[in-house]
C-alpha cells in the first residue's frame, strides 16, 4: 500500500513540475486589446419622422349595373404550347429544319448558282460558278499569281536598256 501511495506522489509532483504548453501565435494580424479597441459611437444626425398613414376612403358606386360580361372573341392562331405541324417535328422531339422538298438545294444550285460564270480578277481565268471562284482564289495557283502581279518581267526590263 505504500508502494502505491509514493507512486502517486511521484506521479502528481511530476505534474506540478511540467511546463505549461505553449500557446501558439496566431495567423494574421494580431488584436488589438480592448483599452485600444475603437468603440461604436452612433451618428448624431437626427432621423425623420414620417407622417402617420391616412388610410384611404372607398368611393361606392351606387348606379351599379350587373349585366351578365360577354366574353371577347379569342385571338386567331395556336395557343402557347400547342404544336402547329407535328410532322415537322423528328422522333426525338427536336424540330426538323431541313426544307420539306428533297430536292431543294440541287434546284437551287441549277436556278442561281450553275449558269453564272465569274472571271478572276487576279489571274484571269473563266470560272462556271462563284463557289469555283471561292476555291479558285485559295488555291496555290492564284496565290502565285496575285503576289507576282506587281513583279516587272525582265525580258522588257532588259530590252527597254538596250
Amino acid at each position: 500500500m505504500t508502494e502505491e501511495i509514493n507512486i502517486v506522489n511521484n506521479i502528481e509532483s511530476n505534474n506540478e513540475t511540467e511546463e505549461p504548453p505553449i500557446k501558439k501565435e496566431t495567423r494574421g494580424r494580431k488584436k488589438l486589446p480592448d483599452e485600444l479597441r475603437k468603440v461604436y459611437v452612433p451618428h448624431p444626425r437626427v432621423k425623420k419622422e414620417k407622417p402617420p398613414k391616412i388610410p384611404k376612403e372607398r368611393k361606392v358606386k351606387f348606379e351599379r349595373i350587373l349585366e351578365p360580361r360577354q366574353r371577347e372573341p379569342l385571338k386567331p392562331g395556336r395557343k402557347k404550347g400547342m404544336i402547329l405541324k407535328p410532322e415537322r417535328y423528328n422522333d426525338d422531339g427536336t424540330y426538323n429544319k431541313k426544307p420539306i422538298d428533297k430536292d431543294y438545294y440541287k434546284q437551287y444550285y441549277q436556278q442561281f448558282l450553275k449558269d453564272s460564270p465569274c472571271t478572276c480578277e487576279i489571274c484571269g481565268i473563266k470560272l462556271a460558278s462563284k463557289q469555283q471562284m471561292r476555291r479558285h482564289k485559295k488555291s496555290l495557283y492564284c496565290q502565285e499569281k496575285h503576289m507576282l502581279k506587281d513583279v516587272p518581267d525582265f525580258d522588257t526590263v532588259f530590252s527597254s536598256i538596250d
